[in-house]
């Protein structure tokens, strides 16, 4: 897993990417070809994650209120 910032980089361009990895004093290479793209938005509230979190805050909510309530009694 690698993060590259591409920030300087120009749409539509490539490049590659020498990766190496050491496993017990012998190593491996690796290139890899990097293809520079637009950029999206990623989207983080879309409506089936408002749910999600909709229903872990009550599932929340419910597990607190039954503590509180033994609690009392």
């Amino acid at each position: 897993y690698a993060i590259l910032n591409a920030g300087t980089a120009t749409a539509c361009t490539y490049d590659t990417l020498t990766i190496i990895a050491w496993v017990e004093g012998a190593y491996d290479t690796c290139v890899q070809v990097v293809h520079v793209v637009e950029p999206e938005p990623v989207p983080l509230m879309t409506p089936v994650v408002a749910a999600i979190l909709i229903a872990a805050l009550v599932v929340v909510a419910a597990i607190f209120m039954r503590r509180r309530m033994k609690s009392k009694s």
